[in-house]
Order: C-alpha cells, then sequence, then structure tokens
C-alpha cells in the first residue's frame, strides 16, 4: 500500500506507544529499519477510542470453528433399538473429539419390531451428524442383521426393511467416509440403557439425555412418494440460489434479494444482523 501512504495523510489509532518506540534515539536492530522505512511517511497516531466492530471481530475470530480440522475428524455412532409389548425405543450415543458425547434417548409412538427401531435409530443420529457437519462417521450397532444389509452383507427381503435400507442409503451420500461394525451387545451397553431408558416411563429424571418422541416411521408409503412440488414464494429465491435461473428483467432485484437469504440443506433461512438464521416456511 505504499503509493496509497505516499499520497494521503495516514492517522493510526492505537493504544500503544508506537511512536514513542520508533522516535527512540537509541534503536538497534530491525527496528531502526522500520523507522527508516515509515519516515518517508505522513503518518500521525491517536490514541483508539472504543471500536464495536472490534468486540464482533473478536467474537468471531474467538468461536469461528476451524472447518478443515472438523472434516478430517472420526466420530463414532452407537445405537441400539428396543422393543417390547408396552413401547418401542431406541438409545443413540455419539461421540467425536475432545470427549464430546451426545446421547438421546428416542420413544416411538407406534408399533415397531427390533429390526425397524434399529433402523430409527441409525437414520435418527445420521440426520444429527448432518446437521453437526460430520463428514467421517463409524456407525456401531450389535444388531447382525441391520449391520449386514448396510455392508450389504445379507439381502434385504421384508418390504418394510427394504424401505428403511434406501431411505439409510439416500443419507449416506452426504458423507464423505462412513463404516458400519458389528458389536456385541456387552460392548454397546450405554445405547443399550437409552433404549431402556426410552420405553421407561419419565418423571423428570435424567435431565442431561435428550429426549425425542417420534410420532410416525420415518419411512413408508406415502411418506417414500410425497414430494413438495407446490411452489410458492421461496421458489424464485432458491432456483436463482442454485441454478442462476430468474425472470431477466428482474435479475437485478433478485440479487438484492437473494443477498438477504442463504440455502441450507435444501432449507431457506433468512439473514439477520443482530439475531440468528430465520427458516423461511411455506404458506402450509
Amino acid at each position: 500500500m505504499r503509493m496509497y501512504f505516499q499520497n494521503h495523510r495516514v492517522i493510526v489509532k492505537t493504544n500503544y506507544p508506537i511512536m514513542k518506540i520508533l522516535t527512540k534515539p537509541d534503536l538497534a536492530g530491525r527496528m531502526i529499519g522500520w523507522a527508516v522505512e515509515l519516515s518517508e511517511f505522513h503518518i500521525e497516531y491517536q490514541p483508539r477510542g472504543a471500536i464495536k466492530s472490534q468486540a464482533l471481530a473478536d467474537f468471531t475470530a474467538e468461536l469461528t470453528p476451524y472447518l478443515t480440522e472438523e472434516k478430517t475428524t472420526q466420530w463414532t455412532l452407537y445405537v441400539d433399538g428396543s422393543s417390547n409389548s408396552r413401547s418401542c425405543g431406541a438409545g443413540v450415543v455419539l461421540e467425536g473429539p475432545g470427549e464430546i458425547v451426545i446421547e438421546q434417548a428416542l420413544k416411538f409412538e407406534f408399533k415397531a419390531s427390533n429390526n425397524q427401531a434399529e433402523y430409527e435409530a441409525i437414520i435418527a443420529d445420521l440426520h444429527l451428524a448432518i446437521e453437526l457437519e460430520i463428514t467421517n462417521l463409524t456407525c456401531k450397532s450389535d444388531s447382525r442383521l441391520v449391520i449386514g444389509h448396510l455392508t450389504e452383507e445379507y439381502k434385504v427381503r421384508e418390504t418394510s426393511l427394504q424401505q428403511y435400507f434406501h431411505f439409510v442409503k439416500n443419507l449416506l451420500s452426504r458423507f464423505k467416509e462412513i463404516s458400519f461394525q458389528h458389536v456385541w451387545r456387552e460392548n454397546n451397553t450405554r445405547a443399550d440403557a437409552l433404549s431402556r431408558l426410552a420405553t421407561a416411563k419419565q418423571k423428570g429424571v435424567h435431565r442431561s439425555v435428550i429426549h425425542v418422541t417420534l410420532p410416525k416411521p420415518s419411512v413408508g408409503a406415502k411418506e417414500c412418494m410425497a414430494t413438495d412440488t407446490q411452489p410458492n414464494w421461496m421458489t424464485p429465491i432458491k432456483q436463482y440460489s442454485t441454478e442462476g435461473i430468474c425472470d431477466p428483467h428482474l435479475e437485478k432485484t433478485m440479487k438484492q434479494q437473494v443477498a438477504r437469504y442463504i440455502l441450507i440443506d435444501q432449507d431457506l433461512y433468512r439473514r439477520g444482523y443482530s439475531r440468528p438464521l430465520l427458516k423461511c416456511l411455506s404458506p402450509e
């Protein structure tokens, strides 16, 4: 930026005694070089007052995650399903770097077999991993049949399990690396305890565990065929964000409008200056 410094007066606002240091008569080494280099410019030093943008910059720098490290981090998932005559549930344990442990107890308000409960647990935690932007995942379960299906060691013969199988396969494309391993039940005690906890009656205990209730199965005939084809006010914004398609006469207006939105996992969010992202909803 030498050309700008030579043609304009430069004001440096700082609370550090830079000017006193550079004008000392007993400078030595590299400090002399800096003093000579800066002497050709018209630089003035002024004390800096409170700057709100500096607080925002410090906040951003402190809490911005290291995305390059997270993408290469290995996460481990433990799942276990439980089904009895009274209710059905599943337990999920997700372990990550830095001793991070996320536990979920899933309770189903519908009848499901043990294998279906295993699939429901895997689907729930794959969605959780996608929201956390996890790309490397190892899934461990004590169900030999379900793991055999996902590793393609066994063929899926039941119609209900075929729907679960294809649903999970579609989710696997969201991960960079994912593997499935069979573990013995004694090595999967935490997930097994959570699955039994989900089927038991709760009276306000175990507040550290995330309890989730699923009102209906994740897959089914109607759910697999359902698609959101009804156009609404978000349709042109999504089309321009993904494909760059819009009316040529409205392209300038559309650019300004799209800048206020962001598309995350096919969901549209509105940006805010001092508030979190606002999820956009269809009229229905």
